[in-house]
């Protein structure tokens, strides 16, 4: 059965909330957009890496920008990193690849942080918080944009991924990056770890 039938079946039922699996071509797209349009909540998700990516990647879809953009209304992504075991973590000396991937006003800010002092995961034999791994759990290092009809606007004609980078920045947007680094400054999670998962756009 075609996406587009199974959309009419399940409207049919007069749900309040829409569940999409995956937005993966034009035709996903429709489907979500036709569904929002009748005023049901529509969950989805889309493979992309951060939210930057997922706007671009939507609007790069053979539909209307006006119809997709008017029913959008907040794109969330995430990565779940290990927490730090407050007993097992150890400091934390910035390594050569690091100090390259940082700017210089990250690296102050690092080296003035508790990452210093607790910045590295210690696996402590019988650790009764961590088991011994020097990590107590993960936690989940997100991002959002919330769109507004002044956003919607000044969308329609973002092409690349500076360009949408740039006006996010301008609405207050924060990165999973700026906020993983903000946990690893805190002493909360691994640098390495932000830096394996989450990676910083340069």
């Amino acid at each position: 059965m075609l996406p587009s039938h199974i959309l009419k079946v399940g409207l049919r039922s007069d749900p309040d909330i829409f569940l999409y699996g995956e937005i993966r071509d034009k035709e996903d797209a429709v489907v979500a957009i036709e569904a929002s349009t009748t005023g049901h909540r529509v969950f989805t998700t889309v493979h992309a890496s951060n939210c930057i990516k997922t706007i671009t990647r939507l609007l790069d879809l053979e539909v209307s920008k006006m119809s997709l953009l008017s029913e959008l209304r907040m794109i969330i992504s995430q990565r779940l990193v290990g927490t730090l075991c407050p007993k097992c973590s150890r400091k934390h000396t910035l390594t050569e690849d690091e100090i390259r991937i940082l700017s210089d006003e990250e690296i102050k800010l690092l080296k003035n942080s508790n990452l210093m002092e607790r910045g590295s995961a210690e696996e402590i034999f019988k650790c009764p918080d961590c088991h011994g791994t020097g990590l107590s759990g993960r936690t989940a290092v997100a991002e959002y944009v919330v769109f507004d009809m002044e956003l919607r606007d000044a969308l329609l004609n973002q092409k690349s991924f500076q360009e949408v980078a740039t006006l996010l920045k301008s609405h207050g947007f924060k990165s999973m990056w700026d906020k993983g680094l903000f946990m690893a400054m805190n002493g909360w999670i691994e640098l390495r770890e932000l830096i394996q998962t989450v990676g910083k756009e340069t």
